[in-house]
C-alpha cells in the first residue's frame, strides 16, 4: 500500500535526459510532501468560433494553448541530507540553481601544517569551488582550490589540526547555462494521474521565522500535460528519522568588512569610519599573522557608524596590521528579528513552437534575481548607510547541529536596495536586499546551499 500523502495526492519527479520528453518514473523520484501539499494549474484557453450561424447561438470553441504558467506549486521542510541518498526536495533544488554537487568527505593533512584561511586535505580535487563544507562544526566557502590546498571564507575561528573531519555534504550552486527539467506525476484518488513533462523550477522561497519549522516553497513550470488513471509505479518512502528545522537557536550571522588604522594591539582595534554599528555582541576576525586568524568577542566599543570606531576584545595571540582587512561578525538575530526569506527567483520565457503539440517547445531563463527580506530591530542607521553607500555583507544561514540534519545557506554578498522605519512597539526597520556578483569567486556565485 502506497503512503498517502497530505490532500490524499502522492508525486514522482525525475530528471529528463531531453527538455520535454517524459521519463518514466523511479523509486528514487518519488516523495511525500511534508508541508502544506500542491496547487496545480492546467488552465487551458479555448478559442471561440466566430462563424456565422444567421443567428445569436455561438457555436462550439476550440481548445488552445495551455497557460504558460502550466505547472504546481509544493512547499516542503527544509531539512538536512538525511538517511536517503538526498532529500526530497532536492531535484527541485537542481532544477532552480543548475548544479548538484555530492563530493566525498575528507579529511584535513598533516603537512603542510594548515591554517584557518589555507589547509590542505587529502585530496582536494574532490571538492567544488565555491561548495559549502563543514568543518569542526562551522559551515564555510571554498574560495581557492591548489591541487590539495583549500582557501575558505569565513575563517575557521580556530585552526584545524591533522585529521580533523571535513564534510562535503551536497552542495547546490548556481548556473547560467544548465537547469535541468523534469517530468513529475501527481496522484489523486481514483488513480487519476496527471503527468507533467517539461517541468522547471522557476521560484523557491525559503522562509525562517521563529518558532515555527523552515520551509521552502517552490513554483513549478511543465510544457505538456497528460491525463489518464494509472496507478503509481513506485511507493514513496519518508524519511521519518531526520526531523523537520525548527527556527529555535539557529546559527544567523551577518559578516561585515573593516579596515584596521591606527597602532592596533592584541587586546584594541580600530576600524576606519564603517557604515555599520558594532556592538558587544559581536566579534572580530583579525590575521594574527601568516593567514591565520582568530575570532575574538568584543567587549566595548567606542565610536559609531560613520566614525572610526575602537574595538575592545579577547587577547589575539597577535595584533592585527593597520590598512589590513578585518571581519565583523554579527550574529545577535543576526540582523534578524523574526522572520528572514530568501528568494530564488527566474524570470522564464516560454518558447512557442507551430510544429509543437502543446504549442510550447522549451522555456529559457532569462535573468536571475536572488531576494533577502528582513527586520532588524532599529538601534542604528546601519541600514541607511549600508545603502547609500551601496555596501556590501555576507549572510550565513546554519539550522541544526546533528549530523545528516545540518542545512546552511551562505549568500556572499547582500546589497541593501529598500530599508523603512517602522514604528511597532520595538521599532524595526524593514529591508529588502538583493544579492549580488561575489567579488571573490565572480559570477553564479550570488548563493550556495548545503546539506550535511
Amino acid at each position: 500500500m502506497s503512503t498517502i500523502a497530505l490532500r490524499n495526492t502522492e508525486i514522482s519527479i525525475v530528471e529528463e535526459v531531453t527538455e520535454n520528453t517524459p521519463v518514466n518514473e523511479i523509486a528514487l523520484g518519488a516523495l511525500i510532501f511534508t508541508a502544506d501539499g500542491i496547487e496545480v494549474n492546467i488552465d487551458r484557453e479555448l478559442i471561440p468560433s466566430n462563424e456565422i450561424t444567421a443567428s445569436l447561438t455561438k457555436t462550439s470553441p476550440q481548445p488552445g494553448m495551455y497557460s504558460e504558467d502550466l505547472g504546481f506549486s509544493v512547499t516542503m521542510n527544509i531539512k538536512g541530507k538525511g538517511t536517503k541518498s538526498a532529500p526530497e526536495w532536492a531535484m527541485f533544488m537542481k532544477s532552480i540553481m543548475g548544479q548538484q554537487n555530492a563530493n566525498t568527505d575528507n579529511t584535513v593533512a598533516a603537512a603542510p601544517g594548515p591554517t584557518t584561511d589555507l589547509f590542505t586535505t587529502t585530496v582536494g580535487q574532490d571538492f567544488t569551488l565555491g561548495q559549502l563544507i563543514l568543518v569542526n562544526d562551522e559551515v564555510i566557502r571554498i574560495d581557492g582550490i591548489a591541487t590539495d590546498a583549500l582557501t575558505v571564507f569565513p575563517p575557521l575561528s580556530a585552526t584545524p589540526v591533522s585529521t580533523d573531519p571535513i564534510s562535503a555534504g551536497i552542495s547546490w550552486m548556481l548556473s547560467s547555462t544548465s537547469h535541468p527539467s523534469f517530468t513529475s506525476y501527481i496522484y489523486f484518488e481514483d488513480l487519476l494521474r496527471l503527468r507533467l513533462a517539461g517541468c522547471k523550477v522557476t521560484n523557491c522561497e525559503m522562509n525562517f521565522e521563529v518558532g515555527q519549522n523552515a520551509t521552502m516553497a517552490f513554483t513549478v513550470k511543465a510544457l505538456t500535460p497528460t491525463y489518464d488513471r494509472t496507478a503509481q509505479a513506485v511507493t514513496p518512502t519518508y524519511d521519518s528519522t531526520t526531523q523537520p528545522l525548527m527556527c529555535l537557536g539557529i546559527t544567523s550571522k551577518t559578516i561585515f568588512s573593516g579596515v584596521i588604522t591606527g597602532s592596533p594591539t592584541t587586546t584594541e582595534t580600530i576600524l576606519v569610519a564603517p557604515n555599520f554599528q558594532v556592538t558587544t555582541s559581536d566579534s572580530i576576525i583579525v590575521d594574527v599573522g601568516s593567514g591565520v586568524y582568530e575570532t575574538k568577542a568584543i567587549s566595548a566599543v567606542t565610536g559609531t557608524e560613520g566614525t572610526n570606531q575602537t574595538l575592545t576584545h579577547a587577547t589575539l595571540s597577535g595584533a592585527g596590521t593597520a590598512t589590513e582587512t578585518c571581519y565583523i561578525v554579527h550574529n545577535q538575530c543576526g540582523y534578524v528579528k523574526d522572520t528572514l526569506t530568501i528568494t530564488i527567483e527566474m524570470a522564464d520565457v516560454a518558447k512557442k513552437c507551430m510544429v509543437s503539440s502543446s504549442g510550447f517547445s522549451g522555456r529559457d531563463f532569462t535573468e536571475r534575481t536572488v531576494n533577502i527580506s528582513r527586520s532588524p530591530f532599529f538601534t542604528d542607521w546601519s541600514e541607511f548607510l549600508m545603502r547609500d553607500n551601496v555596501i556590501g555583507s555576507a549572510l550565513q544561514v546554519v539550522l541544526g547541529d546533528t549530523a545528516n540534519n545540518i542545512f546552511a545557506v551562505n549568500v556572499a554578498k547582500q546589497i541593501i536596495g529598500e530599508s523603512s522605519l517602522v514604528t511597532d512597539e520595538l521599532m524595526s526597520v524593514d529591508s529588502s536586499l538583493q544579492a549580488v556578483k561575489d567579488a571573490v569567486l565572480g559570477n553564479d556565485h550570488e548563493i550556495a546551499i548545503a546539506t550535511f
